[in-house]
This record gives structure tokens, C-alpha cells and sequence, in this order.
């Protein structure tokens, strides 16, 4: 009898797995309204705070919007965050190491990223939800932030100029024995699926060189006449410096 048992309880098994499978989603893009009006600057300080909370890493700011990607071994995904004083939304932009499908026309998800979405959300509620004595705090941790930006511009502007060196170097010999073995590329995660949002993205890219005194914003070359303007132009306000063509 405890054998029949034992044999019902495994095939019961088998159907529970074979019925199961993967769950798809649209991506979720719904508002988040706050509960009461706040200044844009609080709702960003808020927003920043939340996504290093849940380990996102921010490519970029426009006004009113924050582009960010959390990425592991496996998978990630890459998001946009757009904000205002009364409410804040996330949209997926795009994924790697999960399911997709095409359902009607439209891309469709697997349901975890539906969860990392929406512990994205929470995190964003919590800090919006902090008393103001504790407001304080979070702005040092904007400060923080803020630096670390200024940090990360200043090591592609380092960057970059590293590599036009490098072009400039003859090759090498490679009679001496040189070592021909490329390295690994360290740029971002390749991003193998990409959904449709409401609102357009611009494509974020801010480059700078302190060596030649000029910096490049969405592909249009700036030349800067002083130290001042070109930090300035590093930051997204081009106002000080000419436009000089395009970036190379």
C-alpha cells in the first residue's frame, strides 16, 4: 500500500512539473503616484538611494530621469526611472539571461523581472517614506553619490585618453616574442532583449577629455575655453563652450 502511495505521489510530481514551466509578463510600467507633492530634487535624492540599495548602477541623468542596469553573472536588466514632484515611474528598457517572447507584436518577460521591478519600487517608497529628520542623511548620501559621478567622469575622460595613446604606439614586434593575446573588453553587459516604453529614451553619452579642453554630449563635439566651462560641459551644460562638429 505504502508503494501504490509513494508511486501516486511521484506522478503527481511529474504533472506538477510538466504543467508548470516559465510565466511571461508584459513589462510593467504602471505610475507610482506619491502620496504628497515633494520637490523634484527629493524625489531624485529618493530614487538614488533606492537603486544603490538594490545594487543598480547609474549610466546616466538627463532632467527628470535617471538610466540605471543591476547585472550579475547570469542576468540583469537595464532600466529608465522618469520622475516629477507628484509621482515616479520605471520602465524596462532592456534584459539579458531571461525568457523572452513575442506575444501579439509585443515582447514579453519572464515573471522574476516583474519582482526585481518591483523591490525597485518599494525601495523608492521607503525612502520617499523617510521623516524629515532623517532627510538629512539621505542628502549626505546624495553628496556621495554625486561625487562618485564626478569620479566615474573623470576615469572615462582618463580612459579615452589612455586609448588614443595607445593608437598612436607602433605595433609590436612581434619577432621579439610580443605578446599578441587581446584582453577582455570592460565595457557593460550585452543586453539580449529590449522592450518598447512610452515615453522616448535619448541615448545618454557623455565623454570628456582633459587634455584637449573639449567633451562630447549625444555625439556633438564642444571646445571649451577654460578649465570652468569644461567641467561644466562634463556635466551635461555645454552653455560655456562652442560646438566644434561632431565626436569621433
Amino acid at each position: 500500500m505504502f508503494q501504490s502511495v509513494r508511486r501516486v505521489l511521484f506522478v503527481s510530481v511529474l504533472l506538477t512539473a510538466a504543467c508548470g514551466g516559465t510565466k511571461y509578463m508584459a513589462p510593467p510600467a504602471d505610475p507610482s503616484l506619491l502620496a504628497q507633492p515633494e520637490a523634484p530634487a527629493d524625489v531624485r535624492a529618493a530614487i538614488v538611494l533606492a537603486l544603490a540599495d538594490r545594487k543598480f548602477k547609474t549610466e546616466g541623468e538627463q532632467e527628470n530621469r535617471i538610466v540605471a542596469h543591476y547585472s550579475r553573472k547570469d542576468a540583469g536588466i537595464r532600466v529608465v526611472v522618469d520622475y516629477d514632484g507628484s509621482r515616479y515611474t520605471v520602465h524596462l528598457l532592456a534584459s539579458h539571461g531571461y525568457k523572452t517572447k513575442n506575444e501579439g507584436g509585443q515582447v514579453v518577460v519572464e515573471k522574476r523581472v516583474a519582482s526585481a521591478i518591483k523591490a525597485l519600487n518599494a525601495a523608492i517608497d521607503r525612502e520617499l517614506a523617510l521623516p524629515a529628520k532623517e532627510r538629512a542623511e539621505a542628502e549626505k548620501k546624495q553628496r556621495e553619490y554625486d561625487l562618485q559621478m564626478q569620479a566615474l567622469q573623470t576615469s572615462q575622460a582618463q580612459a579615452e585618453a589612455q586609448v588614443a595613446n595607445a593608437q598612436q604606439q607602433p605595433p609590436p614586434d612581434q619577432g621579439q616574442g610580443g605578446d599578441d593575446s587581446a584582453q577582455e573588453p570592460t565595457g557593460g553587459p550585452v543586453w539580449d532583449a529590449t522592450f518598447q516604453v512610452s515615453v522616448p529614451v535619448p541615448q545618454i553619452q557623455v565623454r570628456a577629455s582633459a587634455y584637449s579642453g573639449s567633451c562630447c554630449i549625444n555625439g556633438t563635439k564642444y571646445s571649451c575655453p577654460n578649465q570652468a566651462t569644461f567641467q561644466a560641459c562634463s556635466q551635461m551644460n555645454p552653455s560655456g563652450c562652442s560646438p566644434a562638429g561632431s565626436c569621433h
